[in-house]
């Protein structure tokens, strides 16, 4: 899985399917409310995965989850 994060005026949040097969998620605004929409539809992801996604932002970063998925937070613009 896939989940790019970016700060936008308004929360929403969109999981895509790769043609890899793969879930792109794309939560714009995160905040706590978006959060728990996430982890109401996608239940395997990590707590602290989910917790690094609010403010305030660590830098950018790329994490293998060992079986699943593959967490990035990446902050646009640059």
């Amino acid at each position: 899985m896939w989940c790019h994060m970016q700060n936008k005026n308004q929360h929403s949040l969109k999981i895509s399917k790769l043609p890899s097969g793969q879930l792109w998620l794309n939560l714009t605004q995160p905040n706590s409310e978006g959060l728990a929409e996430v982890k109401k539809k996608l239940p395997q992801l990590n707590e602290l995965d989910l917790k690094d996604c609010l403010p305030p932002f660590e830098r950018p970063k790329i994490l293998r989850r060992g079986t699943g998925y593959v967490f990035m937070v990446l902050l646009f613009p640059i």
